[in-house]
């Protein structure tokens, strides 16, 4: 059976975004459903992928997708401009792209290589740029402080009060937050690790993302080979895929207005609160620290399966009573967490109207 030209890439793109995936078990069997097409056809298609260097086998005997081209580049962290270094280096692999893809990837790296500049304390910075069939991948390395030993760090110095490394990692959830508040806003990172489809920074053992991927490591390790900067320093990949939709100001828009500025930021709980189960008020004052900063926050409770009353009771009354200006609200929240903050809202009206009365 021959196929048109428009069907053919079709179904290559399919099988190259399973494989991309992960979906390693699956992929003949839902080719071969969604596609309809046969066995022999499917393996024909594998064929003529490995055939233009688009795929290759892992060391596991599993397809994965080749790179295109791959080069590391390496810096002496003085006189460093993170523009001149897009400009002269990253730029040939992004200048075909669509202008949207560019737009992010100016952003992106702009932002993250700045703070690498400025904030690793390293004397060496890596730059790491992989093209594969589907997307463009950027690994930004140093062997510096490392992001979250140093948020702890300032925190530490700054409040006098000790934190884990955990809880320091976890402030970048927020957006605002900066060491540097004299020269940075505390946008970089928020707005980056949100237009990117994968996003992920390891650091000191930990990994800051907003998704929880599999095998953290292993992706990482995927592109940079016997990598330490996992245990010192800091390691940041970004992967966006060339045939992206996304815009950087529909980003934006979600989280700024011209008049306001970042006036809007969004958690998700599960995030901060490793067993899905957030009970005491510290958890809530730990979390919501920082929050006075926006006028809207809003809080996505996805994979939270209960809450427990003092919890609620700190951020949906003790907070929201300190800064009745500030708009809280609840996504994705279940029957029973659900149930709670209404209990909670519900008693603190009923109270402030005895009073009055």
């Amino acid at each position: 059976m021959s196929f048109k030209k428009e069907k053919k890439e079709r179904i290559e793109n399919y099988i190259l975004e399973l494989i991309k995936n992960g979906n390693h078990e699956d992929v003949k069997q839902k080719t071969i459903y969604a596609c309809d097409i046969s066995p022999t056809t499917y393996y024909r298609y594998l064929k003529n992928l490995k055939d233009k260097n688009l795929i290759k086998e892992d060391k596991n005997n599993r397809y994965v997708l080749a790179d295109v081209r791959k080069e590391l580049f390496c810096y002496k962290n003085k006189g460093l401009y993170e523009h001149e270094i897009y400009e002269n280096d990253i730029d040939q692999f992004i200048k075909t792209l669509p202008k949207n893809i560019q737009n992010i990837w100016y952003y992106a790296f702009t932002e993250i290589m700045n703070n690498a500049i400025e904030h690793s304390s390293a004397n060496e910075i890596h730059v790491l740029v992989a093209e594969t069939p589907l997307d463009i991948i950027i690994v930004i390395s140093d062997e510096g402080i490392g992001i979250f030993n140093n948020i702890k760090s300032f925190i530490e110095e700054t409040t006098g009060e000790e934190i884990s490394l955990e809880d320091a990692m976890r402030q970048l959830f927020k957006g605002k937050f900066t060491t540097k508040s004299e020269n940075h806003a505390g946008e970089g990172i928020f707005f980056t690790s949100r237009i990117m489809d994968l996003f992920m920074i390891a650091s000191s053992g930990l990994f800051f993302s907003h998704d929880n991927y599999k095998d953290l490591e292993a992706k990482i390790s995927d592109i940079v080979p016997n990598s330490t900067l996992l245990k010192k320093g800091t390691s940041v990949m970004m992967q966006l895929s060339k045939n992206s939709n996304k815009e950087t100001r529909t980003i934006f828009n979600q989280f700024t207005t011209p008049d306001e500025g970042f006036f809007r930021t969004e958690i998700k709980l599960k995030n901060f609160c490793e067993h899905g189960y957030p009970v005491s008020r510290s958890q809530a004052r730990r979390i919501f620290d920082g929050m006075n900063l926006f006028k809207e926050v809003t809080i996505d409770f996805e994979g939270v399966s209960d809450l427990g009353q003092a919890f609620c009771h700190e951020i949906f009354v003790v907070f929201q009573n300190k800064f009745p200006d500030i708009q809280i609200k609840a996504i994705n929240a279940n029957e029973n967490v659900q149930g709670m903050i209404s209990r909670i809202i519900n008693t603190e009206k009923l109270l402030k109207k005895k009073v009055k009365n």
